[in-house]
């Protein structure tokens, strides 16, 4: 099991991770998530941490994609969004 871990940022700004004395109140799982969100934060950096652009969902999600343009949590919200838009274009023409 890992260490937990906090993202600081460094001296040239640049996010980095610090390892924790020892495991917050949480135990092993709470520490191991955290590493996970830590190191995901640093690699790709907390712009790539959103919240999903479809009505009536505010589900978190890591955008993995390259380009860093994703906007849904999943595919069934990115599914019914762009039938909510085609519906929409529908009915104006």
């Amino acid at each position: 099991m890992s260490a937990g871990m906090v993202v600081e940022p460094g001296p040239d700004g640049a996010l980095r991770l610090t390892p924790l004395p020892r495991p917050g109140p949480g135990g092993p799982f709470a520490a191991l998530v955290t590493g996970a969100l830590a190191r995901a934060a640093t690699a790709g950096g907390a712009e790539r941490f959103g919240v999903c652009a479809a009505d009536g969902c505010d589900a978190p999600y890591l955008d993995r994609t390259r380009a860093g343009r994703q906007r849904y949590c999943c595919e069934p919200c990115n599914n019914r969004a762009a039938a909510a838009a085609y519906r929409g274009r529908s009915r104006r023409a």
